[in-house]
């Protein structure tokens, strides 16, 4: 068996296999330098009572901002949402039980809090909200398809500051029930 073949298909799984380690290391460093620009421009909090609130409750809290650096914001709003996630069950060529995720938000709403915000490194600030829970909702519901697995509501509060450059921004889970 003559050799040079060999020596080219060795070459070119070395090649492809290097090429994906280098993707996947710069990735990485892209992920780590969002979090570190983020991190180096301020932080975003979430502060709030408690984490467990029923239909009609009203979720009064802060949103704190701690700037590293100036920051211009052009927007800072609180967002409550209601995510449906479920799991279908199929089988595939094989015959191999494959389950399939799924979501579909059903509820979606957001509070302004304030628009054209500065802030200056050093000086903290603190800005109240208050958004409402509809009623009808809950953390889990009664499937309603026999393939249907694992069905279940995930709630969630995100705060976001919307400002040049990277945005900032906290999110918290809550249980509605």
């Amino acid at each position: 068996m003559p050799i040079a073949p060999l020596i080219v298909s060795v070459n070119e799984s070395g090649w492809s296999s290097i090429l994906i380690t280098g993707l996947i290391v710069v990735v990485i460093i892209g992920i780590i330098a969002v979090f570190a620009l983020k991190y180096a421009k301020g932080s975003v909090y979430l502060e709030l009572p408690g984490s467990s609130y029923s239909g009609g409750d009203e979720i009064k809290g802060h949103v704190r901002v701690v700037p590293r650096k100036e920051i211009d914001a052009h927007n800072l709003c609180v967002t409550l949402q209601a995510e449906l996630i479920w799991f279908d069950e199929e089988r595939d060529s094989e015959g191999k039980l494959k389950e399939t995720r799924h979501s579909e938000i059903l509820f979606n709403d957001s509070v302004q809090i304030s628009e054209d915000l500065n802030f200056v490194p050093g000086t903290e600030k603190s800005f109240p909200f208050q958004i409402s829970v509809p009623t009808g909702f809950r953390n889990s519901i009664t499937s309603i398809d026999q393939h249907r697995k694992r069905q279940e509501i995930k709630w969630g509060l995100k705060a976001k500051l919307s400002c040049k450059g990277l945005d900032l921004g906290d999110n918290q889970s809550l249980y509605i029930s």
